[in-house]
C-alpha cells in the first residue's frame, strides 16, 4: 500500500507504550508528562504539490509540520527546543524523520501508513516509544 492513498485519513491514538519515558528522556516537566498521558489526538497527512503536512490535534495542543521530503527543515522538538529535521521516505507507505540537535537529544521517528492504522517508533538514544493510530 501506498503513502499516497493514506492521505486525507484521520487516525485516533488507540494506544502507546513508554511514551512518558521518551518524554523524561527530553527533559519534559513532570506535569505536562502527565497531561501528554490523558490525550488521544488525532493525526492527519496532507500533501499539496511537493510539500507535506502533518497535523496532530488534541485538547491539549494542535501541531503543524510542513515539509518537503528530503529537505532539511527547523522543526519544534516536545520539549519545546527548534532543531533540524529531514524525512525521507523509507518505503512506499513508511515515513522516517530524522530531528538533528546541538544539545545531542537527537531522535528517529518512523511513521508506517496503511489505510487503517499508523504505527510511529520514537526514539531518542536508547529509549523507544510506540504509537498506534487507527484510523476514523
Amino acid at each position: 500500500m501506498s503513502l499516497e492513498a493514506c492521505l486525507g485519513r484521520q487516525y485516533k491514538l488507540e494506544k502507546s507504550e513508554n511514551f512518558e519515558e521518551f518524554l523524561k528522556a527530553f527533559g519534559v516537566g513532570y506535569l505536562i508528562r502527565k497531561m501528554a498521558q490523558v490525550v488521544n489526538p488525532y493525526i492527519e497527512l496532507k500533501r499539496d504539490g511537493d510539500t507535506y503536512t502533518l497535523t496532530s490535534s488534541s485538547s491539549f495542543k494542535h501541531r503543524e509540520m510542513k515539509f518537503r521530503l528530503g529537505e532539511e527543515f527547523e522543526e519544534e522538538r516536545h520539549d519545546g527546543a527548534l532543531v533540524k529535521a529531514v524525512i525521507t521516505l523509507q518505503d512506499e507507505s513508511t515515513l522516517f524523520h530524522r530531528q538533528m540537535a546541538d544539545d545531542g537529544k537527537s531522535a528517529t521517528v518512523t511513521r508506517h501508513f496503511t489505510p487503517e492504522q499508523v504505527t510511529i517508533t520514537m526514539q531518542l538514544n536508547n529509549v523507544i516509544c510506540k504509537k498506534i493510530y487507527k484510523a476514523v
